[in-house]
């Protein structure tokens, strides 16, 4: 991969976490962390709404791309992704709080603007 396409795919994935954040915050959820580091990875949100903590996933994808972003939600993501809210839970101190895993899928048009936005709350992956 060229470095220009690297650098076009890393403002492709801030365009959507930029709007996927802000879907959650005109939909009531308090944003608690972006981007958050964890020794096996990087949690994109931290919400909280009614009392739930949505530790969410954000896949982006340009809109002309033939692949739709949930496709790149796959089971070893989500065993990451679960690993990493159990260690955030952790060191939060929050072991018995509610908290889910949600999944917002953005595609981003050329102009990196929102082309589509699907949310998928509670996304649960099996082996």
């Amino acid at each position: 991969m060229k470095k220009q396409d690297k650098v076009n795919n890393k403002n492709i994935g801030n365009a959507g976490e930029d709007a996927a954040a802000a879907y959650l915050e005109s939909n009531g959820y308090l944003a608690l962390y972006r981007n958050y580091r964890t020794k096996t990875g990087e949690i994109d949100i931290i919400a909280k709404k009614n009392g739930i903590i949505h530790i969410v996933e954000v896949k982006t994808s340009n809109h002309g791309s033939p692949i739709m972003p949930e496709e790149n939600y796959t089971k070893a993501k989500a065993r990451q992704v679960f690993r990493m809210a159990e260690l955030f839970a952790a060191k939060e101190n929050i072991m018995d709080a509610p908290m889910q895993i949600d999944l917002i899928a953005v595609r981003i048009k050329d102009d990196h603007s929102v082309d589509s936005l699907h949310y998928y709350e509670n996304v649960i992956v099996g082996d």
